[in-house]
């Protein structure tokens, strides 16, 4: 007489490539704990390739010669005035506005070249990292230019003789840049928050120089705006 006997094979767990030893919910665990690293190591090395400091020099540098050039806004003007006690020189600082258009200027070359060194640093580190690939190329799109602005306004663009006209559309000129700086900032904002790794490196790269370009046009419009700010005077 034959006997059916039900011949019991043991189960084989279904696993995936990558984690062939671990079960079902420790691997949805360590999936989770590696996504999150992953995250933590891409900051870092962003973190890492701004090691040099490149984006803090960067509004530190500006923020110093922005500082240090108010003095080179202004005209020296001095006068001898007889006194009881002998002869003082008293010297009045007037604002210049055709320094400051100059000064600016140079800030801003300055700002051209800061950023395509920075977004040629980037580029060279950025491997196939694709937002940092995004957040190089605007760098040295914008760094590119604000450099030919630059040789346009130095070299074609009128120059008003009159110094209050010079001033009024020293002041015109500089809200319109604000309002570009603003546009430009929250079409970076919007990129960085809706995009994919290659949008919001673009949309970072638009960010910052929305928001240091705004800060720059931002002084020039105030002081130009307000040149008291600048006139002093005193004694030696």
């Amino acid at each position: 007489m034959i006997e059916n006997r039900q011949i019991r094979r043991p189960k084989r767990r279904v696993t995936t490539s990558i984690y062939p030893h671990l079960p079902p919910v420790q691997l949805f665990y360590k999936l989770k704990n590696d996504i999150y690293n992953s995250i933590i190591k891409q900051q870092f090395q962003l973190q890492k390739l701004d090691s040099g400091g490149y984006m803090k020099k960067f509004m530190f540098f500006f923020f110093v010669i922005f500082v240090l050039s108010v003095n080179l806004f202004a005209d020296y003007v001095e006068s001898k005035e007889d006194k009881d006690n002998g002869d003082d020189e008293e010297y009045i600082i007037v604002y210049d506005v055709f320094k400051h258009k100059e000064t600016a200027s140079y800030i801003y070359l300055g700002i051209a070249g800061l950023s395509l060194g920075m977004g040629t640093g980037i580029l060279a580190n950025a491997g196939n990292n694709q937002f940092l690939f995004g957040l190089a190329v605007q760098n040295i799109v914008w760094g590119i230019g604000e450099g030919c602005a630059y040789l346009y306004e130095k070299n074609w663009a009128y120059k008003e003789p009159d110094e209050e006209k010079a001033r009024q559309e020293f002041v015109s000129s500089s809200a319109f840049h604000l309002i570009f700086d603003g546009v430009a900032i929250v079409a970076g904002g919007l990129m960085l928050g809706f995009g994919d790794e290659s949008i919001k490196g673009h949309g970072t790269g638009i960010l910052i120089q929305g928001l240091i370009l705004s800060l720059f046009d931002f002084s020039n419009f105030f002081i130009a705006k307000n040149p008291e700010t600048v006139n002093a005077r005193g004694v030696e």
